[in-house]
């Protein structure tokens, strides 16, 4: 399939608004080599979007310069580890993008809060290793270690 070549308007306008104001929900955040965009969450938790919009309004004609996004910090650096998601600039990108962005708009909801223990940031985790939790998104504070499940453990199929 070919890539899709969109602009910095066409981007702009696949991501999110309010439905009752129509105003943004995200920023644009910086302008290295390609448009970087941010979104709110709550306390210190961002969705960071980089789009692969280059400095002359359009997306890069390679395929490597997928659209990444992942939760962070303000300053962009992430909220923990293999978060990063990927979106394909295939036809239906703004699709897959809208559908990326309210999955990790809920993940980034669960952590919002600060550790109960330690008032500090919480990051948030893939469980990847083999096993009935592979999958699964955990939290785990930086600084005292307490450890929390974000989701439920998925059923074991009957055969």
């Amino acid at each position: 399939m070919a890539i899709d070549r969109f602009t910095k308007e066409q981007f702009e306008a696949a991501l999110p608004v309010r439905k009752d104001t129509g105003a943004r929900l995200w920023e644009l955040a910086s302008q290295d080599r390609e448009f970087v965009y941010r979104m709110h969450i709550g306390g210190d938790v961002y969705i960071l979007i980089r789009s692969s919009v280059q400095m002359d309004g359009f997306a890069a004609d390679t395929a490597c310069d997928s659209i990444r996004c992942w939760l962070g910090h303000i300053d962009g650096s992430p909220l923990g580890n293999k978060l990063q998601a990927y979106v394909t600039r295939v036809k239906g990108w703004d699709v897959r993008l809208v559908d990326l962005l309210k999955r990790l708009w809920i993940l980034g909801k669960k952590i919002v809060d600060p550790c109960t223990r330690c008032n500090v940031q919480k990051n948030v985790f893939l469980c990847k290793k083999e096993g009935a939790n592979k999958g699964r998104h955990f939290v785990k504070c930086p600084s005292c270690g307490s450890f929390e499940w974000l989701d439920a453990p998925k059923e074991a199929k009957v055969a």
